[in-house]
């Protein structure tokens, strides 16, 4: 039996480590935090997870914290140089040979702001409710644009540029969620949460494509653009008689977007814990199982340009056949240079769109090694355009009041971080605080992946944890109703 139970976890990892050989890195909230179901982070990466001591959980704006996740294939320090007066500018040239081997950039950033986070005991459960900021933003490219933008078409090797396929993505949602969880038997958790999803701002490039040819004589280039794309978001906008946005009001900016709920959705999450035994579980939670219906001020991206560039015509003015000057040299040159831009000026066009939500999956093991050490192993993974994913393995020890954990997280297979954290529960509050990479903090710039997770709750209804164990055997006096008789040593029991 013991020999078939360790098989069975074998291939469990394997299963998960082969994943990560097709698959990018990821992970809203780091996985180290799994090991703690009473963590208000964890419960909200799994509706399962609720505490066991009856205590109520209530995080309020500004003290619930936030999580933070920068990953990418480059350094930031890559693209950035300083000048010889100590000012920071940005370097494509540095860029691209710190770069030359990647043929593929991409930039991924998750904040997780919850504003107010509440759980409480409810029919043999818990009932949980939270309202929480995201914001969302992915970029994909070939390393070949930053070549370009560097070199121009001068270079022989440039002089038939196609950008290839460029991704991006951006996302602000505001949440709004009621959860339930309960234990559906002895060894089985289950919670469901139905969340209100507003779609503050979106937008999305699906496969925008730049071209510049260039004839080897040099006398002519010729400027191509296609794609396609989607926009909403709550500033005013002016487009012009070409279908073209000339501008976008940012006045009262952060007012706008906050306040923007005409734009709803809805989505649920689900989560199940069982028990294997007294010293291992496993659980899942699929999440963000949904879409945002987008119908105010959104519009659809259409990206379709080309233009014969001759150069600039800067000869004598045009005139008509009674000599009246019509178009000025520098008219002339100003139509020119309109027209090289309208080939990189989408067209758009009002529409509305129901856009579905990148689902989310959260695979979490964890084996107790004695009352006060666990392992864990932690899989995220988010099922989009391209998969992205994150492996985490994680050490906890429990002295006291404190939880520490330390963490190793796999990104793609190809990089490693180590990160760490810590937790307190006292009576009254709880703090937290954990990063994937802790080399971060000394060189946040040298380095492809940044994530910081910290929050506080408030605790009610809930004991101060005891320094003993329940099951200890150390015996202790207490004050009890005797008195010591005058013959010492006797004692003599009141009854």
């Amino acid at each position: 039996m013991k020999i078939r139970r360790w098989i069975k976890i074998c291939v469990f990892f394997i299963a998960i480590l082969l994943t990560n050989f097709y698959v990018a890195c990821f992970g809203q909230t780091t996985g180290a935090l799994m090991l703690l179901p009473d963590n208000f982070y964890a419960q909200m990466m799994n509706p399962s997870f609720m505490r066991d001591d009856k205590a109520t959980e209530i995080a309020v704006p500004g003290l619930a914290g936030l999580s933070f996740k920068n990953t990418g294939n480059f350094k930031i320090s890559d693209i950035i140089s300083v000048t010889a007066e100590g000012n920071p500018v940005i370097d494509f040239n540095r860029f691209y040979n710190n770069n030359k081997k990647t043929l593929n950039y991409y930039l991924s950033q998750q904040i997780q702001i919850p504003v107010a986070f509440v759980s409480f005991p409810f029919k043999e459960g818990y009932l949980t409710a939270s309202f929480i900021e995201h914001v969302r933003i992915l970029n994909r490219g070939h390393s070949n644009i930053i070549h370009f933008l560097q070199e121009g078409n001068v270079v022989p090797e440039n002089q038939f540029f196609e950008s290839g396929k460029i991704y991006s993505s951006i996302w602000g949602i505001h949440e709004l969620a009621l959860g339930y969880a309960k234990k559906a038997s002895e060894n089985l958790s289950i919670g469901l949460r139905g969340k209100l999803m507003f779609g503050a701002a979106h937008m999305s490039t699906n496969n925008f494509e730049f071209g510049i040819l260039t004839e080897d004589s040099g006398r002519r280039v010729i400027l191509l653009s296609s794609g396609s794309g989607r926009i909403a978001h709550p500033f005013k906008q002016t487009i012009n008689s070409s279908q073209q946005i000339t501008n976008i009001e940012t006045q009262n900016l952060a007012k706008e977007y906050f306040t923007n709920y005409k734009n709803p959705g809805l989505a649920f999450d689900f989560g199940a814990t069982l028990a294997i035994d007294n010293s291992r579980l496993v659980s899942f939670a699929l999440l963000d199982i949904g879409a945002i219906w987008f119908r105010k001020n959104s519009i659809r991206l259409i990206l379709d340009g080309k233009y014969e560039f001759e150069g600039f015509d800067l000869g004598e003015p045009l005139y008509d056949v009674n000599g009246n000057q019509i178009i000025s040299s520098l008219e002339s040159v100003l139509q020119t240079k309109d027209m090289i831009r309208n080939v990189y000026r989408p067209l758009v066009d009002s529409t509305r769109f129901l856009l579905p939500l990148a689902p989310r999956s959260v695979l979490h093991y964890q084996f107790d090694l004695t009352g006060n050490t666990q392992f864990g192993i932690t899989n995220q993974t988010v099922f989009q355009r391209h998969l992205l994913n994150t492996l985490t393995f994680t050490a906890l020890q429990k002295p006291g009041a404190f939880s520490v954990f330390e963490s190793l997280h796999l990104h793609q297979l190809a990089s490693i971080t180590f990160g760490g954290g810590v937790q307190y529960t006292g009576r009254f509050a709880q703090v937290f605080l954990s990063a994937e990479n802790l080399l971060a903090f000394y060189h946040p710039a040298n380095n492809r992946t940044l994530s910081l997770s910290l929050g506080m709750c408030i605790l009610l209804n809930h004991e101060k944890p005891s320094k003993e164990p329940k099951n200890s055997k150390k015996k202790s006096f207490r004050r009890g109703r005797g008195k010591i008789s005058p013959y010492f040593p006797f004692y003599r029991q009141i009854k």
